[in-house]
């Protein structure tokens, strides 16, 4: 746990030196919070089924974006939930590619779709002690994509769909006979650009 903590002070010390350069510019960092279903793909179980035997579980998303350029922000996220009987814990980066950047939608556009690619720090633990994965830090490859929808010049809804994979030694894993997780989170989101 002392890891997970040291990373998220790590990740905090890097955005307030990203974030006091970006704030130079007019709008340059912006901050969205939400949450949505949370769920997992594996041999344990197929959380992106809609079978009656899968549940979903909730998870909150926080995100603050620091602006690079016309076409790309780097993106620093925090996130909570319950992965099937797992408590998941994150703390990432991200580079966002935004589509409303002149090339394929105007920088004006109300609708700004984008996709990303990162990686993050998870801390996951098992909240009911059924063992399908190891209590333990891992690392994830993260994906996504997402779309904001403008109301004013600065504050937004959207949506963003974002896909992790525990970059775990498969031993890990397969010890207890299960491959490494893939996990999927949805969440509707709600922002603001300062």
């Amino acid at each position: 746990m002392n890891l997970f903590k040291a990373c998220l002070c790590s990740t905090a010390f890097i955005f307030l030196i990203t974030s006091a350069v970006a704030q130079t510019g007019a709008h340059r960092l912006g901050i969205s919070a939400g949450g949505g279903p949370l769920d997992f793909a594996s041999n344990v179980g197929n959380g992106f089924s809609l079978k009656k035997g899968n549940s979903w579980h909730g998870a909150a998303l926080v995100q603050v974006s620091s602006y690079l350029s016309q076409s790309f922000d780097l993106v620093f996220f925090g996130s909570v939930g319950d992965l099937g009987s797992l408590r998941l814990k994150a703390v990432g980066v991200s580079l966002k590619y935004k589509l409303a950047d002149g090339h394929f939608l105007k920088e004006e556009s109300t609708i700004k779709p984008y996709i990303y690619l990162g990686t993050s720090f998870n801390n996951v633990s098992d909240r009911v002690k059924l063992k399908y994965v190891p209590d333990g830090n891992y690392m994830s490859v993260n994906a996504g994509l997402g779309v904001r929808y403008y109301f004013s010049e600065r504050i937004h809804i959207g949506y963003n769909l974002a896909f992790g994979y525990f970059l775990a030694n498969h031993a890990e894993f397969s010890s207890r006979g299960h491959s490494p997780e893939l996990y999927i989170h949805n969440a509707l989101m709600v922002g603001i650009d300062i």
